[in-house]
Formats: structure tokens, C-alpha cells, sequence
């Protein structure tokens, strides 16, 4: 349960944020406004055949999706940011910030910059909250290619080193309709990765969940989960070295 502690808090904490918003400053005097573009991330829609079941295998794969959708749902009300003005950094970089505070005190710093290909921000905390003190301290960081509607968001764990993201997602528009998210979750406590999910879903509604585990300090495949258009499927759990130990049906 440790693991999913830290996202839990990261989707908390985004969420006040998200309800604390008190308008933008414009730092260093620059009056150009911008609108930020909103990422290209979706919302996985849980096959039919997971649902009303409470198989621990199927729980497994229902709890992938639900992972991915509570970033999209919760955090992407956050690092979609508002619509709202923001304060040119300065006349020649495509660079915007904005600043407000939230109600224990913190100062929020939202840096958003975009170009022809990529756009993205990064958010700092600043200030002292309890024992707590943040001097621009990066909470968050995200960015997509304009093209091909690729991007991540990395979430980082306050009190935490924040070159190690608790939480680092990376998300796949495919020319072919698919749609893929990676989630790895780490233990920032060593900066070690702990779990992964890798989720596709295809243009017929059909895909598949990949399961890994770092346990053992290497990346193994735990569990694989497919399903059909329909919401039919079979999941397959295997051991350290490969070999199924269990299979089933939904």
C-alpha cells in the first residue's frame, strides 16, 4: 500500500490547488496574455467483463485503469491549467508564469512555455507551511509534442529529493487510433521503482494491461491482462522466471 500512498497525496494535493486558483500575476512587468493548451490525454473506459467481479486477478487490471484515469480526472483538472491570463517572462522566449497563493500560505508558481513543436509547464511551491519550507521547490512537470500528441507529467513528492518523480506517466496518440499509457511508481524513500503499468487501448476498444514488478531490483512481468471489443478477456499471472502460475477468464 506504500506505494500508492504517494499518489493518493499527489492527487490531493493537486486537487487543492486546483480549487485555490486566485488569478495570475505578471512578473518582470510583461502585460502578454496567453491561453495554454490543453494535453491530449483520455479518459480508458473499463471493459465490460471487469466490472461486478471481485476475482483478485481482475481487481489487478481494473485497479491499472482506474490509476490512469484518477491522473487524468483528478490531476489533469490541475495541469490543464485555467484559462486564464498569464504574465509574459519576457519579450523574446515563449515562456509565461503565473503565481497565486493557496489558503495555508504556499505560493504556487506555474512556469508554461510553448514553440512550434512542444508545450508544457513546470510548477514550483514556495513558502512555509507548518515545518515545511519550499524556496521554488518543482512539484510537477509536464509537457507534450504538438504533433504527434505524446507527453508525460511527472509528479513529485514534497519533502522528497525532486529529481526523482513519485509518479511519472507518459501518454501515446497513435497514428493508428491506439491510445497507450506507461505509469511507473517509484519509492522515493531509495529512488527506486517499484511497479509499472503499461495500458493500450485500440481503436475497437479492445487492449491489453502489462503488469511489472521491481521486486527482485530487474523489471518483471507479473500479470497480463487482454481483453476483446466486446469487454470479454483473460489475464495470466506469471513468476520471476516467466513461467504462468495462474490463468483466467472475465
Amino acid at each position: 500500500m506504500k506505494k500508492f500512498a504517494y499518489i493518493i497525496f499527489s492527487v490531493v494535493f493537486l486537487l487543492i490547488f486546483g480549487c485555490s486558483e486566485k488569478g495570475p500575476t505578471s512578473p518582470g512587468g510583461g502585460s502578454n496574455n496567453q491561453t495554454p493548451k490543453k494535453l491530449s490525454m483520455k479518459e480508458i473506459q473499463t471493459p465490460s467483463g471487469m466490472k461486478g467481479t471481485f476475482e483478485q486477478h481482475v481487481l489487478s487490471a481494473r485497479n491499472s485503469i482506474n490509476l490512469a484515469n484518477s491522473l487524468f480526472g483528478s490531476v489533469s483538472v490541475y495541469v490543464t491549467p485555467p484559462a486564464s491570463k498569464f504574465g509574459k517572462i519576457n519579450s523574446t522566449d515563449e515562456e509565461w508564469t503565473k503565481t497565486w497563493k493557496l489558503p495555508n500560505g504556499l505560493s504556487v508558481i506555474m512556469e508554461y512555455s510553448e514553440n512550434n513543436s512542444n508545450f508544457g509547464w513546470i510548477i514550483y511551491l514556495d513558502g512555509t507551511n507548518g515545518s515545511s519550507t519550499y524556496n521554488k521547490w518543482k512539484y510537477l512537470e509536464a509537457r507534450e509534442t504538438v504533433e504527434s500528441k505524446e507527453g508525460f507529467f511527472n509528479i513529485f513528492t514534497p519533502g522528497f529529493d525532486n529529481s526523482w518523480p513519485g509518479t511519472k506517466l507518459n501518454y501515446f496518440n497513435q497514428q493508428n487510433g491506439n491510445y497507450k499509457v506507461n505509469i511507473l511508481e517509484s519509492d522515493v524513500n531509495v529512488n527506486q521503482p517499484v511497479e509499472e503499468h503499461m495500458i493500450t487501448v485500440k481503436q475497437d476498444n479492445s487492449g491489453d494491461i502489462e503488469l511489472y514488478s521491481y521486486d527482485t531490483g530487474s523489471k518483471i512481468l507479473k500479470q497480463l491482462t487482454t481483453w476483446t471489443a466486446n469487454g470479454t478477456g483473460h489475464w495470466t499471472r506469471y513468476d520471476n522466471e516467466g513461467n504462468v502460475v495462474l490463468e483466467g477468464n472475465f
